[in-house]
């Protein structure tokens, strides 16, 4: 008898033609069925609600993510006692790296002086198993093109919350009024939209803003004019929300990030900027008595932060050099847990020093040249025709850019929101990386 396991109806879905036949002629291929069913049904709408909750709630990407994870993982197990398998492992990209920061953090949780302070130190490298966990996803229940279209979206949402957060100063969810901008004399407050701190907010927009603008940058056809200039309208939102988080930082992530994707052979470079220029100019001369006071106040701001960020800093640095040991493996949680600790105005970079010492940021930063490069390296076999999965690939590198530059201004790996969203997106360019390195894809919407 020929059944549809969850995968091949997301495969269906997804193509359009069947193209897999799951035969049962046993009690043991009717109880992997089974188990499949159970295992698989909810996962399409978990990874959904992943995209969407990232950029609304912490407890509820944890658990989305999580959960995605674990009944992805446990499909796959059960698909290996079946007569056809559906599922065949690969590598997601800069494996070896992976595994090599995944050892130093379990070292170093083995090398702290309780159970509880080792749990908490595996807690920092668990993003290691959700990446192949969610590239395997992918795999499996295919649908990169609605998923990151709904991650999109859920980013507008946040980004026009945040841009009425800053006009009455109220966060609806917490019940509280909101810190005032730091410019003299101003009726304007920082956006947090539905998250705790600007930087939150700004990270997640500008790790999302260079989807829409290579939406934007690569239509070229008449038939996509829709799409892009709806793309333009969705950038000048993040944007202005990223804005007026009044973080330089943020500013400097989504600027970078931007850059990054226009020079990803982008064609409409003037249609894009002018406006974007033109939008920014409006608001800087009329939204505020005078620019060089808004800037200054920023200015003064960031001053006090950064004496905050450089003690940070040295902190960490002295808590890496205690002896020997820490030198190659790091302290693990206690560079968490210093007095003056605060993700908010740390350094990603020196924070996995701390934590995982020179063999732990050295497998993290061998890891992110290794994704950026391969990331690179599949958008130039990626064929014209296949407009979207162009503006995922193209979008995936300034993504992961955006990410990286922001570890600069605060602790991002430290941050669940922003970790999970980092996640999600280098899966989905792993998963397209793997399907393009096996031959052509039929069309842009096969994924």
């Amino acid at each position: 008898m020929s059944v549809a396991t969850p995968s091949a109806k997301s495969h269906e879905r997804v193509t359009g033609r069947w193209v897999r036949d799951y035969e049962i002629a046993t009690r043991k291929e009717w109880a992997v069925y089974y188990l499949k069913l159970v295992l698989g049904t909810p996962v399409p709408w978990l990874i959904c609600a992943y995209a969407f909750l990232s950029f609304v709630s912490r407890a509820g990407v944890e658990i989305a993510a999580w959960a995605t994870a674990i009944l992805t993982t446990c499909y796959i197990f059960v698909d290996r006692f079946s007569s056809s398998r559906e599922f065949s492992f690969f590598r997601v990209g800069g494996d070896f790296f992976l595994l090599g920061y995944l050892i130093v953090g379990i070292v170093s949780a083995a090398n702290t002086t309780s159970t509880e302070e080792a749990f908490a130190s595996l807690s920092g490298v668990r993003w290691v198993f959700l990446v192949y966990a969610i590239t395997y996803c992918w795999e499996l229940f295919p649908g990169l093109n609605r998923v990151l279209t709904l991650m999109v979206g859920a980013s507008c949402l946040a980004a026009v919350y945040g841009i009425w957060q800053h006009f009455t100063g109220v966060d609806l969810l917490a019940g509280t009024a909101l810190t005032n901008a730091p410019i003299p004399g101003s009726v304007f407050f920082l956006s947090t939209s539905f998250f705790n701190t600007p930087e939150v907010l700004g990270t997640l927009l500008a790790m999302t803003l260079p989807f829409p603008a290579a939406a934007y940058l690569l239509a070229d056809r008449r038939d996509l004019n829709f799409v892009r200039w709806t793309s333009l309208a969705i950038c000048m939102l993040l944007l202005l929300a990223m804005f007026w988080t009044y973080r330089p930082g943020i500013w400097m992530a989504a600027l970078i990030g931007t850059i990054v994707t226009i020079l990803m052979q982008g064609r409409q470079v003037l249609g894009f900027i002018l406006p974007i220029i033109g939008m920014f100019a409006a608001v800087i001369f009329l939204a505020y008595p005078s620019p060089d006071a808004m800037l200054n106040g920023v200015q003064e701001f960031e001053s006090v932060r950064g004496d905050r960020q450089r003690q940070q800093i040295n902190t960490q640095v002295q808590l890496w050099q205690t002896d020997q040991q820490s030198l190659w493996v790091g302290v693990g949680r206690k560079a968490m847990d210093a007095a003056n600790y605060d993700p908010g105005t740390g350094n990603v970079y020196f924070q996995v020093l701390a934590q995982s010492g020179l063999l732990g940021a050295g497998f993290y930063l061998l890891f992110i040249l290794g994704s950026l490069l391969a990331t690179y390296r599949i958008f130039q076999e990626i064929p014209r025709t296949h407009y979207w999965h162009r503006v995922l690939i193209s979008g995936a590198l300034a993504s992961q850019i955006g990410f990286h530059v922001a570890g600069l201004y605060w602790s991002t790996l430290a941050e669940g929101l922003a970790l999970n969203l980092f996640v999600l997106v280098i899966s989905a360019a792993s998963y397209l990386s793997e399907h393009y390195g096996r031959g052509l894809v039929s069309d842009d919407q096969s994924l």
